[in-house]
């Protein structure tokens, strides 16, 4: 449906063309013309019209109480980190039960 509707204005020129080819009449080529003209005047805008009104932002106000957390992970030491495998390697894989 939506490209018949943008077919209209070719339609109305290749008819309109036609027509003045065929009559050598200029009111047929003028009526052509101003056929456009009144279809795009009709055509629905779907522009914005006028003024849109924008809500304020509201301004950041930070709590009195908000400190600074500091949540990035911290190095593990080696030896935890050399415990942590020997543990890992007795209890085996995961997916053993």
């Amino acid at each position: 449906m939506v490209l018949l509707i943008n077919l209209i204005p070719l339609v109305i020129v290749l008819v309109g063309g036609f027509m003045t080819y065929k009559k050598r009449k200029l009111w047929i080529a003028i009526a052509t013309i101003l056929a456009l003209i009144i279809y795009f005047k009709a055509q629905p805008s779907y522009m914005p019209k006028g003024d849109i009104q924008r809500s304020e932002i509201p301004e950041f106000t930070a709590p009195a109480n908000a400190a600074i957390e500091d949540r990035n992970r911290k190095p593990v030491p080696v030896e935890e980190r050399r415990q942590q495998m020997r543990e890992d390697v007795q209890r085996g894989p995961a997916f053993r039960q």
